[in-house]
């Protein structure tokens, strides 16, 4: 029963690989979506979520880019004061767990 049903939905559903980075993090995480065609003309459906990082990839990283550049012009000697820093984290809404890059 299963093994047939693995078989139906194989033709309907592809995989969505993604990495992402995040900005309290060190590494580089993995992560797999999925996505269900509904009909001939190619038109599919996924979580919002998965769709959302699709959409707004792109922005999440100029978001971040534009945060490095700003907290560069505060760097002396590679340190930076801990009270500007969050200043800027507070104003580009970044935090430990935010995403800045995803692929």
């Amino acid at each position: 029963m299963f093994v047939e049903a693995i078989r139906n939905v194989d033709q309907y559903t592809r995989p969505i690989h993604f990495i992402s980075r995040y900005y309290g993090g060190t590494g580089i995480v993995p992560g797999t979506a999925t996505l269900f065609f509904v009909n001939e003309e190619g038109f599919a459906v996924t979580c919002r979520h998965v769709a959302d990082q699709i959409l707004f990839s792109e922005a999440i990283y100029a978001n971040f880019l534009k945060f490095r550049a700003e907290r560069k012009k505060y760097e002396r000697g590679g340190a930076m004061a801990a009270g500007h820093r969050k200043q800027l984290e507070k104003e580009f809404d970044i935090t430990e767990e935010t995403m800045i890059r995803i692929r």
